[in-house]
Parts: C-alpha cells; sequence; structure tokens
C-alpha cells in the first residue's frame, strides 16, 4: 500500500516537474539555495545584534526600518533598470551585492558600521526582487503564473522550516559570523546557476522603437501610478497586509510578553504555518487560479479577520493555534493570486516596475510601519486593539476586492493594461 502511495507521488512530481519549462526549475532551485542561506541568520539577527553590540530593542528595531526604507529605494530603481537593462543583470548584481553587505554585517565592530552596511543589504536586497518576480512571469504564460508563484512560497516555506533549525545549530557550533559567510555563499551560487543556466527573459523591444533612456525608464512610473485599476488592487492589498504583517514581530510580543508563553509556542505556530503551506499549497493554488482573482482576494482577507481577530479574544492556546490555521489559509489563498495579477496587468515593457510599485505598498510599508504602530498601541493601549484593528482593516479591504471585482466585469482591465505603453 505505502509503495504504490509513494509511485502515485513520484508520478505528481515528475507531472508538475514537465509541466513548467527548465528555466523555471533552474530560478526556482537557485531561490531555494539563496532563501536557504538567508534563513540561516535572518531569524537571529536581533539576538545577534543585542549579543554583539549590547543595544536596546529600539535600536535593533531601527536596523529593520533601514532594511525596509532602503529597501524602497532599491525597488524602485530596480525596478525601472530590470525593464531597461534585463532581469538577469540585475538579479546577479543584487544577488551579490546584498550578499557581500550581509557578510560586512558579520564583521563590523560598532553599531554604526552595521546600520551602514543595513543600507547596502536592503538596498541591494530589494534590487534581485523585482528582476526574479518579473523573471517568472516572462518565462510562465499568465494561465501558470498563479501556480508558479504557489510553487515559489513552497520552496519559500520549505527553507523557513529547515534554515533556523540548521541556523541554531551551526551558529552554535561555530558562531553568528559562519551564519553571515554561508548566507553570502548561497546568494553567491545562486547568482552563478543564472549567470551560466539563464539567458535574458526581457522581452525584446520592435526594432522599429528606439531605447529608452534611463531617464525615460524611471518617469515611466508615472504610467503606474496612473493606472487607476492596478494602484486601486494595490492599495486595497496594502490594507489587508497591513493586518497580516501582525503575525510576525507583533504577534510574538503579544503572545510572549502580554500573554506569557514561552517563546517555543510562538516558534511552533510559525512552523506549523510553515508546513501547512509545504503540504497545502500547491493545490491550493491549483484551484484558486481558476476563480476570479478579486473573489479569492475577499476570501483571504475574510481569513485573515477572523484569524487576526481571534488573537485578542481570550488566552488560549487552542483559539491561538486554529487562528494561526485561518491566516495560513489565508495567505495561501492571498499571496500567489496577488502576485500573478499583479504581473498580469502589467504591460511587458513595464512589468518590473509595476512589480516594484506593488512589492512597495504590499510589503515594504507594511513591513516598515505595521510593527511600529502595533508597537504604539501596545505600549498606550490595550494590547488587543493591535488585532481588532486588524480586523478592521481586513473588512476594508474586503468592501474594496468587491468594488474592485465589480468594476472587472465591466471592464477587460488586463487585455487594456497589457497595451504597451508608448516611451515617456
Amino acid at each position: 500500500m505505502l509503495g504504490s502511495r509513494a509511485k502515485i507521488a513520484l508520478k505528481r512530481a515528475e507531472n508538475i516537474l514537465h509541466e513548467y519549462p527548465r528555466a523555471f526549475w533552474v530560478l526556482i532551485g537557485g531561490t531555494f539555495i539563496d532563501r536557504l542561506g538567508t534563513n540561516l541568520i535572518m531569524p537571529f539577527l536581533a539576538i545577534y545584534v543585542a549579543q554583539r553590540f549590547h543595544v536596546g530593542t529600539t535600536q535593533i528595531g531601527l536596523i529593520f526600518t533601514i532594511f525596509a526604507l532602503s529597501g524602497a529605494v532599491g525597488n524602485i530603481l530596480a525596478g525601472a533598470l530590470a525593464d531597461r537593462f534585463g532581469r538577469r543583470t540585475l538579479l546577479i548584481l543584487g544577488l551579490i551585492c546584498a550578499a557581500s553587505a550581509r557578510v560586512m554585517m558579520g564583521i563590523v565592530i560598532n553599531v554604526e558600521g552595521l546600520y551602514l552596511f543595513a543600507v547596502f543589504a536592503g538596498f541591494f536586497g530589494a534590487v534581485s526582487g523585482p528582476a526574479q518576480m518579473a523573471m517568472v512571469a516572462d518565462i510562465l504564460p499568465a494561465q501558470k503564473r498563479a501556480d508558479g508563484f504557489g510553487i515559489q512560497r513552497v520552496v519559500n516555506n520549505v527553507t523557513w522550516i529547515m534554515g533556523p533549525l540548521l541556523g541554531a545549530v551551526l551558529g552554535q557550533a561555530m558562531g553568528y559570523l559562519s551564519l553571515f559567510i554561508l548566507d553570502a555563499v548561497t546568494s553567491y551560487m545562486m547568482a552563478y546557476m543564472v549567470y551560466r543556466l539563464l539567458v535574458e527573459t526581457n522581452p525584446k523591444r520592435e526594432p522599429s522603437k528606439r531605447a529608452e533612456s534611463i531617464g525615460t525608464t524611471l518617469v515611466g512610473y508615472r504610467h503606474v501610478v496612473s493606472d487607476g485599476y492596478f494602484m486601486g488592487f494595490v492599495l486595497v492589498s496594502m490594507l489587508m497586509m497591513f493586518a497580516y504583517i501582525q503575525m510576525y514581530a507583533p504577534l510574538s510580543i503579544y503572545i510572549v510578553q502580554v500573554q506569557g508563553f514561552p517563546a517555543s509556542f510562538y516558534s511552533g505556530l510559525l512552523m506549523l504555518n510553515a508546513m501547512v503551506v509545504v503540504v497545502l499549497q500547491l493545490p491550493f493554488t491549483r484551484w484558486s487560479s481558476k476563480q476570479p482573482p478579486n473573489l479569492i482576494m475577499i476570501a483571504a482577507s475574510v481569513l485573515f479577520l477572523i484569524g487576526l481577530t481571534a488573537y485578542g479574544l481570550g488566552n488560549n492556546p487552542t483559539l491561538y493555534i486554529l487562528a494561526m490555521g485561518l491566516i495560513t489559509f489565508g495567505e495561501m489563498f492571498s499571496m500567489p493570486t496577488s502576485q500573478a495579477l499583479g504581473t498580469e496587468l502589467a504591460p511587458e515593457n513595464m512589468r518590473a516596475r509595476y512589480v516594484a510599485v506593488m512589492n512597495i505598498f504590499t510589503w515594504t510599508l507594511p513591513q516598515a510601519f505595521g510593527p511600529l504602530l502595533s508597537g504604539i498601541i501596545m505600549d498606550r493601549l490595550d494590547a488587543r486593539w493591535v488585532w481588532y484593528g486588524s480586523g478592521i482593516l481586513c473588512a476594508i479591504s474586503i468592501v474594496g476586492f468587491y468594488l474592485l471585482h465589480s468594476r472587472s466585469m465591466s471592464l477587460d482591465v488586463v487585455t487594456l493594461s497589457n497595451e504597451e505603453f508608448p516611451a515617456a
């Protein structure tokens, strides 16, 4: 019986392998190597900073703000440059420079030097993001993009399971500097894979069209922000993500310091989240990619609303486990769907710039200011209002996605958005 199940599983894996082009799997394999290295050190970065430099939580938090804000600048420039010079070049540049900056973060002897190299690490770490997402969209046809981003999420979550476990063992045995070095080595490996095994995927410009200057490429962001439907989707998604981002640092503080649970309980919740994504993300995405995307985003927002609000309703471990389950199902619906729709709405010649704008609004800004706002609430008000407020944001996003769905029924937004914009 077990042998037949193993054969069925192998057959399914083989079918999935053949459904996607070789270039996609090269990119996914490189992503696994790179993200595994990143997750060796990033979960322990706050601990490393506290132990090495003897600073307080405010200074530790400042490092993450530096990462987010320098990443926003990197996103803007990278989106334009990846459309202008190509995805492959920007991806390799971002991987090599970010990895080198992170090694320097492990070498510097004062906190000021740490801040300086955090700027470079955040900036160049963001440089590779729009190029990589645009490359996935270039490689895959529209009907496969949601599944492709779903596979990428599974790979990322596998590294979330493996990375911290390996990092804890290696860090204790060899010291934290070894983790920074291993992180850099894995990024260099992915850069080499991209250089050797992938060709440029940026859609070719028609010979009759003159090349844009760098200034013109940057000015092209004007077209992105004037795309009403796309920006509406991005802003509504941002509200949802301000709520979702609370499951990381704010939830750890709430569970451990406010509710008195051990840190291992919070770690267990995150591991549960990652394991469920690894097991169920692909079948979820296969089904959800065939549904209207804004309806899927509504479903995700409902799950986030119930799951996040539940943390404010009592001090019950079973309730918290169930809440994390609902949040996990919500992210399995929302993440691949939003990534696929964001790239699908973009004209081919502006795909990386669309991705950059979406990254800034739906990840960088929530990451930079969401935990800060929740910290202010926890310090000055009842901590439960973090979760009630998250529920309110999700309720607003439900209305927003419904209005976007209604508009999409009367307007072929994908067809309109995929017309190439002329040079500005």
